[in-house]
């Protein structure tokens, strides 16, 4: 991981590299226990802005929303698809694609908008849930937005206990309701 293009992770429930018993995300990962491995990682959420002030409420809000996930931050849509190119391979070579990927619209290099339709031309990405989380209200923007792919919108709440509720209720359901594809298909998956 670059330190100029990423933040270190956040895990929410810090020294606890494992799920607390009675925890929401330990009774979703108690329902899918079947499932293949994939499915039982810990939630990976990309959040891209460029606003340090709004990352730092997410991040705080991420850190209270009582789901263990890990959060990698960008500032702009060229280090999102940095980070969503190169793979985001761990240190011991795993993957770490994001569960979703959340995106203020306008940043500095390549917007929001512009990083959504890159992730969603791409048949290896495009798979990956992609969230708007804006503080723009413009109608026009949000009809691109679903034009371009987008898996949802949401405004940014002005107000701090708003903003971090909304947080946590995106992190809740990304990160430990819906189910997402674990890695890259292997091949298109129209083909499918």
């Amino acid at each position: 991981m670059t330190a100029t293009l990423y933040a270190d992770p956040v895990p929410t429930q810090a020294g606890n590299p494992g799920h607390a018993p009675g925890s929401a995300r330990a009774a979703v990962l108690s329902e899918i226990s079947d499932s293949p491995p994939a499915f039982r990682e810990r939630p990976i959420i990309l959040l891209a802005d460029d606003n340090p002030r709004d990352v730092d409420l997410a991040l705080h809000a991420l850190a209270r929303s009582g789901l263990e996930q890990e959060v990698v931050t960008v500032r702009d849509g060229v280090a999102v698809m940095d980070y969503l190119r190169s793979g985001g391979v761990r240190e011991d070579g795993r993957s770490r694609r994001p569960t979703v990927v959340l995106l203020d619209m306008k940043m500095p290099r390549m917007d929001g908008l512009e990083a959504l339709r890159q992730i969603k031309a791409d048949p290896g990405l495009k798979t990956i849930p992609v969230v708007l989380f804006s503080s723009s209200q413009e109608g026009i923007d949000l009809v691109r937005a679903y034009a371009a792919g987008a898996n949802s919108y949401v405004v940014k709440p002005l107000l701090f206990e708003r903003f971090t509720e909304v947080v946590r209720m995106i992190a809740g359901y990304w990160g430990g309701v819906n189910v997402a594809v674990p890695d890259p298909p292997a091949q298109d998956p129209s083909n499918w």
